[in-house]
């Protein structure tokens, strides 16, 4: 999604969370890890980012620092 605030205004907020969540579901079927341009962990309360952290965290991803200052979520 190119803009994901102006899908957000449009859809609301827990409409568009949904379609988040499902596409870490099918990502996490296939054992997919997560990169983030920033600790995640850090994010602000309330944003899509901790909610995807939080998410994440509950279905045993672990974070690790890689170069670049991002973020890698990893199952394990």
């Amino acid at each position: 999604m190119s803009d994901w605030a102006q899908g957000s205004e449009q859809i609301g907020s827990g409409p568009m969370w949904n379609i988040n969540w499902t596409f870490l579901d099918q990502q996490m079927v296939w054992e997919k890890s997560f990169v983030f341009a920033f600790n995640p962990a850090l994010a602000r309360a309330g944003s899509y980012t901790i909610q995807e952290y939080e998410y994440l965290v509950k279905f045993g991803y672990k974070f690790e620092a890689i170069p670049g200052g991002m973020y890698r979520a990893i199952k394990k």
